[in-house]
């Protein structure tokens, strides 16, 4: 988990904490979109030691065959 005040300068290579626990709940779906199928995956929750994301940092995942 990285917890940093400003993402200007962000630093990608240290200030990581390890996580003790973590969990990831998601809403799903298959969308027909002009003939193609996806699964379309949403996260509904996501928890690292026990702080909530509050919906940020949530992006749709959209797969294909």
């Amino acid at each position: 988990m990285k917890r940093e005040e400003k993402t200007k300068g962000l630093n990608t290579s240290g200030g990581f904490k390890k996580a003790k626990s973590s969990y990831f709940l998601f809403q799903s779906r298959i969308v027909n979109d002009n003939g193609k199928r996806f699964l379309e995956i949403r996260p509904a929750t996501i928890s690292i030691d026990g702080n909530d994301s509050g919906g940020y940092f949530e992006p749709l995942i959209r797969l294909a065959r």
